[in-house]
């Protein structure tokens, strides 16, 4: 099974399409959300690198914990440098990121470079999301670019699952979308962030909702994430 089919077979058992932003800097954080979302989320998204206590033992915890939930793990490193800078990024370093992962980010701007390395050195079930848009306000990111980024997308399916976007790019059920930047409550941050709500977002096409600080600023996360839950399923 490749990854984009997975994906769709944990968003059918566990209905619900949320992958939820765990941006914290301390392990216990991240793992003691997890226990807590574990019923209602299919997906992480984390960033590696700004979690001041990552361990291998964290990151054996995690692992586990979410292989045991049918959880999905998202690295968002946003890889964007040549495939030989790739590759050492990607298999090297205190993370060693392609021991944990199971999708990876990547900007199109290197070409395809970066895709055709992951190519040859991941295992058969991780995925790459290249990124064609983002959510917020003055990035550079043109129509020509998002087009060029889904051919590049379109050539290396079986490596690619999809796109981080704001709309649906492409028909393929091996391109999924995933949209970033979802709040139900606010429509921007004090920086340059913009939100779209979860009705836009899925009306638009959203295959998995990316939500942050919308859920883990919350108050009562496992009932914020339920209700986020509940709108993208329904």
């Amino acid at each position: 099974m490749n990854i984009s089919n997975k994906i769709q077979s944990i968003i059918l058992k566990k209905k619900s399409n949320i992958c939820v932003s765990l941006d914290y800097t301390k392990s216990s954080q991240i793992l003691n959300t997890v226990e807590l979302l574990k019923g209602l989320i299919i997906m992480i998204k984390l960033h590696c690198d700004i979690i001041e206590d990552f361990s291998e033992t964290f990151i054996k915890k995690l692992v586990s914990l979410c292989k045991d939930n049918d959880i999905l793990i998202l690295e968002d490193r946003k890889f964007a440098d040549i495939g030989n800078t790739f590759k050492h990024q990607f298999t090297g370093g205190i993370f060693k990121i392609n021991t944990w992962c199971d999708l990876i980010t990547i900007h199109s701007i290197a070409g395809d470079g970066p895709i055709k390395e992951f190519a040859k050195i991941k295992s058969k079930e991780q995925g790459a999301l290249i990124i064609a848009q983002m959510s917020n306000k003055n990035n550079l990111f043109t129509a020509e670019y998002t087009a060029n980024t889904k051919k590049i997308a379109k050539e290396n399916i079986g490596s690619v699952a999809g796109f981080i976007c704001q709309e649906k790019l492409s028909s393929s059920t091996n391109l999924l979308s995933f949209v970033p930047g979802v709040n139900r409550h606010t429509s921007s941050d004090t920086s340059d962030q913009k939100y779209t709500t979860p009705e836009c977002a899925m009306e638009k096409g959203a295959d998995v909702l990316i939500i942050g600080r919308g859920i883990i600023n919350s108050t009562n996360m496992l009932e914020e994430c339920n209700i986020y839950k509940e709108i993208a399923w329904k």
